[in-house]
């Protein structure tokens, strides 16, 4: 695993190569939102949804995620709130 910056050229051959497999968007809380294409410089660079929907890891962490927050899973990010 390698993390680092990466600019759009890289996405654009990743995709032209087939090395693309998902993309994912994430917001506050646990909303992850697949990514089916990418519009840039007018052409439209398709992402793979090979879950019907999304994609394994995009699947997985968004049930992951969701878990912690409903108290399914324990987790050092989640904690329960008792309602009165």
């Amino acid at each position: 695993v390698v993390e680092r910056a990466f600019d759009m050229h890289e996405v654009e051959e990743a995709v032209e190569e087939g090395r693309l497999l998902e993309a994912f968007s994430s917001g506050t809380a646990f909303f992850i939102a697949p990514v089916r294409e990418i519009c840039w410089r007018g052409r439209r660079l398709r992402v793979p949804m090979t879950e019907g929907d999304s994609g394994p890891y995009t699947k997985a962490l968004k049930t992951w995620l969701g878990n912690i927050m409903w108290g399914k899973e324990q987790h050092e990010w989640g904690y329960v709130v008792d309602e009165e």
